[in-house]
């Protein structure tokens, strides 16, 4: 005798929730859809790019604070404002004013160094670096609103913000998951 072949034509039985029995006879409970998933790898290689020309940026702008190398319309330009930003420091009111020109020095080597954490460092760094980096800018953007700038002043800041927040809170690899669930 040759072996029973089902109704259906052959091939596995039907799938679980569209006709199948559990071991019981009784309907089986219908499997939960899953939504699709973005692609990880393109997410993944989305998220570094932005944090490497982010740092990148930063980088670039601590360099026109620093030197006039790059432009030295810029960096004079930066030089007077620091004088203003200096005179709304927000720890002013605690007894600490920077001195102008140290002020720009300052900002200047942390966005340097911090930049180029984030852009090249290893992911621990790369979170320290993005906490700083959004300090700095949280502090340009209430040193701008303070001096009542137009709000498009605080535009570049804002949009920076918003960048290096979106890499803290969407930049990294879900943990693993366990292969048994």
């Amino acid at each position: 005798m040759s072996p029973s072949v089902p109704a259906s034509g052959g091939g596995p039985g039907p799938v679980a929730g569209h006709g199948a029995r559990s071991v019981q006879g009784r309907p089986a409970p219908p499997r939960a859809a899953r939504p699709p998933s973005p692609p990880v790898p393109a997410m993944a290689a989305a998220f570094t790019a932005l944090r490497v020309l982010l740092g990148l940026f930063f980088l670039l702008t601590g360099v026109v604070k620093l030197s006039e190398q790059l432009s030295a319309d810029l960096h004079r330009h930066m030089k007077s404002e620091f004088v203003r930003f200096a005179e709304v420091f927000p720890l002013k009111e605690f007894g600490f004013a920077p001195e102008p020109g140290r002020y720009l020095e300052v900002v200047g080597w942390v966005e340097v160094v911090a930049g180029l954490l984030l852009a090249f460092g290893p992911q621990l760094l790369q979170e320290i670096s993005n906490f700083i980096l959004s300090v700095i800018m949280i502090g340009a953007i209430y040193t701008l609103l303070v001096l009542r700038e137009p709000l498009s002043m605080c535009a570049p800041a804002t949009l920076c913000l918003g960048l290096l927040l979106l890499l803290n809170i969407r930049g990294h690899a879900d943990p693993p998951k366990p292969k048994f669930e």
